[in-house]
């Protein structure tokens, strides 16, 4: 295949349409940190702003009179421990459900990798007052329980779990088996 070769001003020309196009993408990320040393009373008031202060990283990291000691670190603590309560049940209940649905036949098989196909289709989003109303009247709001429990099963995570399990031969399992796994 013959390569194209360009001429240097459409290098040139490239190199700045390259260079434009990172400093707009950037630019919020400069933004964000230009103001994050603003003075409170300037914060999205001006573009550049015209008085800098550390004040907003000593309440970070120090808090103030009327806020916690460092009060990002509970909600820091707060999601480590949801985040990874519920990454672990969903890929256990999602390998489980994989699983069967893949490589075990069993009655209904088919309704129910029909019906997780057929919620796939909706948003999630729209299950945000059903699932709040149901928290809340079970008395987990407030709670861990009451952040996880909703995020224990993903659709998504099941489909591809199901579809990895139905690329694996049915020979390789069976000779798992008679090797003793």
């Amino acid at each position: 295949m013959v390569g194209l070769k360009r001429t240097k001003g459409q290098t040139i020309l490239l190199y700045g349409v390259t260079t434009l196009v990172m400093l707009i993408m950037i630019f919020p990320f400069i933004y964000l940190v230009m103001h994050s040393f603003a003075a409170w009373d300037q914060v999205d008031r001006k573009l550049i702003p015209s008085h800098f202060s550390l004040r907003s990283w000593t309440w970070l990291f120090g808090g103030s009179a009327t806020s916690a000691n460092v009060p990002w670190i509970g909600a820091f603590v707060n999601t480590v421990i949801v985040a990874t309560i519920a990454t672990f049940l969903m890929l256990l209940f999602a390998l489980m459900v994989g699983y069967a649905l893949a490589k075990i036949e069993f009655k209904g098989k088919k309704f129910v990798n029909n019906f997780i196909l057929f919620q796939m289709f909706f948003p999630a989003i729209i299950l945000l007052i059903p699932q709040f109303l149901m928290i809340t009247n079970v008395g987990l709001l407030d709670s861990y329980a009451g952040m996880i429990i909703p995020t224990a099963i993903s659709l998504w995570a099941i489909f591809m779990y199901t579809n990895f399990f139905k690329a694996i031969p049915d020979a390789l399992i069976e000779a798992a088996k008679l090797d003793g796994a």
